[in-house]
């Protein structure tokens, strides 16, 4: 198994506009890339200073299904 994790901060630039559009986009990608088997974001909880904004979390079968997306 492959997981494949992606941290975002926003920039103090981002409306909430863009970011929930980025936020839809992401929903879309396991309907559209199905090699992923398990897919999981969301916004960090704010319980420790200094942390990134939100986390991704897809699993992938193989490096080359994780290669394909």
């Amino acid at each position: 198994m492959i997981r494949h994790t992606v941290l975002f901060r926003w920039t103090a630039e981002a409306t909430e506009a863009q970011i929930d559009g980025v936020l839809r986009r992401l929903a879309e990608l396991p309907a559209r890339i199905p090699q992923i088997r398990r897919y999981e974001f969301g916004p960090d909880l704010g319980f420790s200073e200094g942390t990134w904004d939100m986390a991704l979390v897809a699993d992938f079968d193989t490096k080359a299904d994780w290669r394909r997306t």
